[in-house]
């Protein structure tokens, strides 16, 4: 099964106005500098990015106990107007001195 995640088709803004609290000075001028920080959290209930409902997938109906492997695919959806790119930044970088973080917790009553 294929999900794919957006807020609304659209990035919610052009983060290149200023340098990121943590943008090191070598960093390119012109790409973002900064951005946003979301929460995406899949359950029993839906799939809500800060707590906002986005989607009816529920966790069971990604079958997870039964791939060997997953894969989490973040792009901008195609045919978007103004569609330019992604970039995630990680610990250093931006406003969140944060790495990108995964937590799976599971339970027999989850799946």
């Amino acid at each position: 099964m294929r999900v794919r995640f957006g807020i609304n088709g659209l990035s919610p803004g052009d983060f290149g106005d200023r340098k990121g609290k943590l943008t090191p000075q070598w960093w390119h001028s012109d790409v973002n500098q900064y951005g946003v920080l979301k929460v995406l959290r899949i359950n029993a209930e839906g799939t809500f990015i800060d707590g906002q409902r986005i989607s009816d997938v529920r966790i069971h109906d990604l079958n997870l106990q039964a791939a060997t492997y997953w894969t989490i695919q973040l792009s901008p959806e195609e045919g978007v107007p103004g569609r330019g790119g992604l970039t995630l930044f990680g610990k250093g970088f931006g406003n969140y001195d944060q790495d990108i973080l995964i937590r799976y917790y599971y339970g027999d009553a989850l799946l």
